[in-house]
């Protein structure tokens, strides 16, 4: 279960609506997903980026992502 204040801010970082200096995604980005378990943030952001890279060291999880 992830937290709604965990997903709120890596929604307003990705979207431009956090304040911080000149990081708004463009298509000219690149999305990486460290421990990306079963790809929640993977597929919810992969849109926003032109690139979008899901590493996961465990195989069973690795095949569910």
């Amino acid at each position: 279960m992830f937290e709604r204040t965990q997903i709120e801010a890596v929604d307003a970082i990705v979207m431009g609506k956090a304040d911080l200096p000149d990081r708004s995604a463009t298509q000219n980005d690149v999305f990486i997903d460290v421990g990306a378990n079963i790809g929640f943030y993977t597929t919810r952001y992969a849109p926003y980026f032109k690139k979008t890279i899901a590493i996961e060291a465990s195989p069973i999880t690795f095949d569910v992502l």
